[in-house]
């Protein structure tokens, strides 16, 4: 009986994961296609990435606390990758200068987000002991 839970219960902890791949995938491919535009797929990794991490850290928060190097696993840094592709698609003139303020906008307010959890997690650290 107890062989017939772990599955189903291993099934239900991968299906958030597969379907944030299968939203970066299918993001690579409309964009791959022309679907859309290099600022859309910039805007939608953002938020993608942000959502995950939110989600993550909710879904990961006691590990987290107890182990910091699971930050890095469960709610890591994206922001260096979402400045990156900004700079490259400004450089090659993939986006219009509107679209560049606004996209560097939202990768701060992403990394604003993920260091206030950080943050967050660190003073909870501290009140436990963890330090």
């Amino acid at each position: 009986m107890l062989l017939a839970l772990v599955p189903a219960c291993q099934t239900t902890e991968q299906t958030p994961k597969s379907t944030y791949y299968q939203d970066i995938q299918r993001l690579e491919n409309h964009l791959s296609n022309d679907h859309i535009t290099k600022a859309e797929y910039i805007r939608e990794l953002i938020q993608l990435d942000a959502k995950k991490g939110e989600e993550s850290s909710k879904q990961w928060h006691a590990l987290m606390l107890k182990n910091p190097h699971a930050e890095g696993i469960h709610d890591p840094l994206r922001h260096g990758l979402h400045f990156n592709l900004i700079e490259k698609a400004k450089e090659a003139g993939e986006i219009k200068e509107i679209e560049y303020k606004e996209l560097r906008k939202m990768a701060k307010e992403a990394r604003q987000a993920r260091s206030m959890r950080n943050n967050k997690r660190m003073m909870e650290r501290f009140k436990l002991g963890y330090h």
